[in-house]
């Protein structure tokens, strides 16, 4: 049985297809793997073990997925000086209220994370009673490559 042309061009799509997610793969591995070292870089200081192993966890995971943020940390809105409301909305001196462990975390990525063009987003992840309840912070990064066939905006 003979093969048409429309059969053996998609024949053709489908092998191109393959192997062009099997190097998207690796690329987001090799990713990953970076984002895991920047990770130990930025958690050796002073928080503690499981926060470390948690924060490594969230973001290798994320970008092996290809993403381009993860959540890593969280704490209650009221740990901060207004109560969150700097952060909920988005004021340019949202990083003076942080106190405690929100605050030494910021100040770890801000030395560490940061001069290697990584971002930090904070955001209101909970709301209790139309109040900020909870805060989350989001470890962003670059897009490894934009597919051509998707919609950007």
């Amino acid at each position: 049985m003979t093969t048409t042309v429309a059969e053996e061009l998609r024949r053709r799509e489908l092998e191109r297809y393959i192997l062009e997610m099997e190097w998207e793969e690796q690329i987001r591995t090799r990713e990953a793997g970076k984002h895991a070292e920047l990770v130990n870089d930025l958690l050796r200081r002073h928080l503690g073990a499981a926060e470390r192993m948690t924060i490594k966890q969230l973001i290798t995971g994320a970008a092996a997925k290809g993403r381009c943020e993860a959540m890593v940390y969280s704490f209650p809105a009221q740990s901060c000086t207004d109560g969150g409301r700097a952060i909920a909305k988005n004021l340019p001196h949202w990083q003076k209220t942080l106190q405690g462990n929100a605050k030494e975390l910021y100040h770890i990525f801000m030395e560490v994370a940061k001069p290697q063009h990584y971002g930090l987003r904070a955001a209101v992840v909970g709301y209790a009673e139309g109040f900020p309840a909870a805060i989350g912070f989001f470890v962003t990064w670059e897009p490894l490559f934009f597919r051509s066939d998707e919609n950007i905006f």
